[in-house]
């Protein structure tokens, strides 16, 4: 295996951001007890299931769970969150630059660096067809916007006196953000970067890269790019940190997480992933060879029916090669492999319960284990 920087890895936990909101407060605080290092919170307005197939057939979870489309707000989350957290950091995995405007972001951003006293970290991504279309919202020239989007929060923040932009999707006269960056440090910015332009406007202007699973091979390939692109903007390529939200299945024995992979509703997420990693991962996507998985994906438009045959197409190999799994040893040779590729901050979303909701404690446990065994990994620092 190569050689570690000095860095150490950094490890995360992402929250569901659904009632009841004790859990969030719960499983928070102990996030922040044993010492991870961020805690992130989702930013939908609605699921990935389409209507009418939410039952105990997908999952068992829909037993305890009343509807999957439920999220709370991920600012005011975070805020909530962080009167009640005392170190690990907190993050919106992710928002984005169409439903709120520049301006409105730079000061939530910064009201929540002054309430967690420096502990918010600002994800941002193009958005989702799921989030904007059927809410009136245009899903076109997405990066652009985003990009703009950025340009202006960070001119916001950079003067307390008036500002003017003048820009494709925002026009600015005299607007004014007096409120400072808490210890004169913005508010970092992570981009979810999956596509080439996103890699490359993660390289302009991101402070950190948060893309969801890839295999390691196409993680390594996009860091190359976003350091790419930084070097051509005349930045510093190591001032980005290069993270990755694993959406994993974790448990004692590898049986139990195969038990979990079996579930139909693990079958739904996998039609989520892009083509790319279905070919990845040796499969040809149900959904058709240039579907770009959850950025596509519109449950509310799609047929029941439709999904189902697609679920069916699903094989067993794919499934099992989607999402990492096994025991806490197991997932952290995973990570093992990011960390040599690049990356400094991976963020666990344990999606075990979902498959089997009986599971919930002891792949909590579990992901903790995973965390100690990472930990314990670390070079001294």
């Amino acid at each position: 295996m190569a050689r570690r920087d000095a860095e150490r890895l950094k490890i995360g936990f992402q929250d569901p951001t659904r009632p009841p909101h004790r859990l969030s407060q719960i499983v928070a605080r102990l996030a922040d007890r044993l010492r991870f290092d961020s805690y992130w919170f989702l930013d939908h307005f609605m699921g990935v299931v389409p209507p009418g197939m939410w039952s105990s057939d997908l999952t068992q979870a829909a037993r305890v769970i009343r509807s999957p489309d439920e999220f709370f707000d991920p600012f005011v989350s975070v805020g909530a969150i962080g009167a009640r957290t005392k170190r690990v950091r907190l993050g919106i995995s992710v928002t984005d630059t169409v439903r709120l405007h520049p301006a409105w972001i730079a000061r939530a951003a910064l009201t929540l660096q002054h309430t967690t006293k420096g502990r918010f970290i600002l994800g941002i991504g193009a958005g989702e067809r799921e989030n904007l279309e059927p809410y009136g919202l245009s899903a076109d020239r997405l990066a652009s916007r985003c990009a703009e989007s950025i340009a202006v929060m960070r001119l916001l923040w950079s003067s307390r006196d008036p500002v003017d932009f003048e820009g494709e999707f925002f026009t600015l006269r005299g607007a004014s953000l007096a409120l400072r960056p808490y210890l004169q440090r913005p508010p970092p910015i992570w981009i979810a970067a999956m596509g080439p332009r996103m890699l490359a406007i993660t390289g302009r202007y991101g402070d950190g890269w948060l893309p969801h699973w890839q295999s390691v091979e196409r993680y390594r390939a996009s860091l190359q790019q976003i350091r790419a692109a930084a070097r051509d903007a005349g930045r510093d390529p190591a001032a980005i940190t290069p993270g990755l939200v694993l959406t994993c299945v974790v448990d004692g024995r590898h049986d139990e997480c195969h038990a979990a992979l079996e579930s139909p509703a693990l079958k739904l997420a996998a039609l989520l992933h892009d083509s790319v990693a279905w070919r990845e991962a040796g499969g040809s996507h149900p959904l058709g060879e240039q579907f770009r998985g959850i950025v596509d994906f519109v449950p509310t438009r799609v047929s029941p029916a439709d999904v189902k045959a697609a679920m069916d197409k699903v094989p067993w190999d794919v499934l099992h090669t989607l999402y990492p799994h096994g025991t806490p040893e197991q997932l952290a040779d995973r990570v093992r492999g990011y960390e040599d590729a690049g990356c400094r901050h991976v963020i666990f979303e344990n999606i075990t319960a979902v498959g089997k909701p009986s599971k919930a404690l002891s792949s909590f446990a579990a992901l903790g284990k995973t965390a100690r065994i990472l930990r314990r990994d670390r070079p001294a620092t």
